[in-house]
């Protein structure tokens, strides 16, 4: 069985001698990587780092419509005039305290994601799952801006 990403204690003898911290890579990109590279590669085609939340629900309801195959699960409800999705709040949540994205200010209007962790982004996700996926993320990431364009209640941020 190969390390499934979790803190492995090395033992020497009766002794443990340290803990190996190997960060969980999936063979394959799961739900948080692509929301991961769609938002990174969407500010570094664009080169914008404010997203509205608002927006940013809208953006990955209409992407699971268009590519069910690859955000199967997201279900989204209306919550409001806003989709809603609890694992994409999970997702984004996760992102946050990943420091990928944050809400810095003060109405809580949008999600903020620095130049340099877009560019950091898109190289990690082609070392990772190579370049078609990089090409597939910046495929969702066009579309998405579509959408976004198309749903924003925060006109001036365009």
């Amino acid at each position: 069985m190969g390390n499934l990403g979790g803190p492995i204690i090395k033992k020497e003898g009766n002794m443990k001698k340290h803990f190996d911290i190997t960060p969980f890579r999936p063979s394959k990109p799961n739900l948080m990587s692509i929301v991961m590279g769609v938002l990174g590669e969407w500010s570094r085609q664009y080169k914008r780092d404010l997203l509205p939340i608002d927006s940013v629900y809208h953006g990955f309801r209409d992407l699971s419509k268009k590519y069910p195959e690859l955000f199967n699960e997201l279900y989204f409800t209306k919550a409001g005039n806003i989709p809603y999705s609890k694992k994409l709040e999970d997702v984004l949540f996760f992102l946050g305290a990943g420091g990928v994205i944050s809400v810095e200010n003060p109405k809580f209007k949008y999600y903020k994601i620095s130049e340099d962790t877009a560019k950091k982004i898109k190289s990690e996700l082609i070392r990772d799952f190579g370049k078609d996926f990089g090409i597939t993320v910046s495929t969702l990431a066009k579309y998405f801006d579509t959408v976004i364009k198309k749903y924003s209640l925060a006109e001036e941020s365009f």
